[in-house]
């Protein structure tokens, strides 16, 4: 009788020493925070592409739009609460955009030869600050200076601006399985050159965490419903999914990418789709590979 209950204890505190393993590792919590550093810079690498497809009967045509980036922030201050403000820079383009046969019109901004006039609007912001936005730590912006060449600096509502090189953060500590939300709005135009204000949901999951890099995936979804296929063409990009990868010892996000494929039937009438298929894509550039590189050549107006 003794040694069963000596045999029975041993299991049961074997049991329990697995069982309390497995609790505490599923009970681990992560903080996300973004960590801004006076002076700091930080350099992505960008990638998009995308193509719609237009069919109307029998007929259909391709416009393909791919574009290569590189842009950065530096960060000129930060709060005593952690909030950062970053001054936003694009650095250098690549655009090529093709309709259905036609050849390639081509972009690009350190190439004199590759300057074609529907560009010029995008070739007088490259390489000059476009606006300083201040970013609280949850990546929440609180408050936008854009500055244009035209007009100079400007105050403007954060909650308008589509600017962001952050994603939102949960203000709890999250497990890994974990999500949260975050509701926005757009604006499309109805077919009476009215302006509709449409509700987003985009939802966040930690997927994983490997050492420093935490996973973190997210759907778009809309919440207003659009029963009008026209109007749904003016949403086909925007409910994509995909994921990023963020540094929780840097609080920084290293990498990030999505795609989107949608078809919309009937946006122009009877017998017609439109197809949006797409792909994004960022990375950081380390330091040293930037420090290496040769000067960029001096962007003309």
């Amino acid at each position: 009788m003794t040694r069963r209950c000596a045999s029975w204890m041993l299991l049961t505190v074997g049991l329990c020493g697995v069982w309390c393993d497995r609790s505490a590792l599923a009970a681990e919590t992560y903080q996300l925070r973004y960590k801004f550093q006076a002076g700091q810079i930080v350099h992505y690498e960008v990638s998009h592409d995308g193509e719609i497809t237009t069919q109307v009967s029998d007929v259909s045509e391709t416009t393909k739009n791919l574009s290569r980036s590189r842009k950065h922030f530096r960060v000129l201050s930060v709060t005593p609460d952690g909030a950062g403000d970053l001054e936003l820079t694009i650095d250098w383009v690549r655009l090529e955009a093709k309709y259905g046969d036609e050849a390639a019109v081509v972009y690009q901004s350190d190439d004199e030869a590759l300057r074609p006039k529907q560009y010029e609007q995008v070739h007088k912001v490259v390489g000059k600050p476009q606006a300083t936005i201040r970013f609280s730590p949850l990546g929440k912006v609180i408050e936008v200076t854009k500055s244009t060449p035209s007009t100079g600096a400007s105050r403007s509502n954060p909650d308008a601006s589509p600017e962001s090189y952050m994603v939102p953060l949960p203000e709890q500590a999250v497990s890994v399985g974990d999500s949260w939300k975050e509701r926005f709005e757009i604006e499309i135009v109805t077919q009476d050159k009215l302006p509709l204000r449409v509700s987003m949901l985009r939802t966040y999951k930690l997927a994983a965490v490997n050492g420093n890099d935490a996973t973190i995936e997210f759907r778009t979804s809309i919440l207003t419903p659009i029963e009008d296929p026209a109007l749904s063409a003016q949403l086909i990009q925007r409910e994509t999914s995909g994921k990023l990868t963020f540094d929780l010892t840097a609080g920084l996000i290293t990498g990030r990418s999505s795609s989107v494929d949608r078809t919309v039937v009937n946006p122009f009438g009877p017998k017609t789709s439109l197809r949006a298929a797409g792909t994004y894509s960022e990375k950081t550039i380390p330091a040293a590979a930037i420090a290496a590189e040769p000067k960029p050549a001096t962007v003309t107006k």
